[in-house]
């Protein structure tokens, strides 16, 4: 977890939502798993 000038941030705070959900899986928009092809495995869809 890491914040990058590629706009990270958004990436980081659902990866930093599941954590501290107990690892639930989140629900998130198509286009940020698109984006960010790692947090597919936190998501819900």
């Amino acid at each position: 977890m890491n914040n990058h000038p590629h706009g990270d941030a958004v990436a980081n705070a659902f990866e930093l939502l599941h954590l501290l959900k107990d690892r639930v899986k989140i629900k998130m928009p198509e286009t940020i798993i698109k984006a960010y092809p790692r947090l597919k495995g936190f998501a819900v869809n």
